[in-house]
């Protein structure tokens, strides 16, 4: 068993010797190719955060136009729902005013319409 051990302990130094991982997952890779392959996942890690940051700042942008747009809607609709009341305030007014000097809409639409047929 002690001569085993020494064995696994003789190829470990080799293989470390020689820039080769052990029991690291990357059989065989050697230490240039492991420091590449970092290299080149830190690159593609740096592309992709560039690109979300790009993208968080694009719908930033985007969330800020559609709020200024959304109080701008919101402002309008208080002015027209200001309007609305105005006229159906008035519209009742006039209806009042209209019973109290007994008017009957059918039988003006019907003089109306005799008026056109003359």
């Amino acid at each position: 068993e002690a001569e085993q051990h020494h064995e696994q302990l003789q190829t470990d130094y080799q293989n470390m010797s020689a820039g080769i991982a052990s029991s690291q997952g990357e059989e065989g890779a050697t230490l240039p190719e492991r420091i590449a392959k970092a290299n080149s996942d830190s690159k593609t890690a740096e592309a992709k955060a560039k690109q979300a940051k790009m993208k968080i700042d694009h719908l930033s942008k985007a969330l800020k136009t559609v709020k200024k747009d959304m109080d701008r809607e919101s402002k309008s609709a208080q002015q027209l729902s200001k309007k609305k009341e105005k006229a159906v305030t008035k519209v009742e007014e006039i209806e009042g005013q209209m019973k109290g000097i007994d008017f009957d809409g059918d039988l003006y639409n019907k003089l109306e319409q005799q008026q056109l047929d003359l």
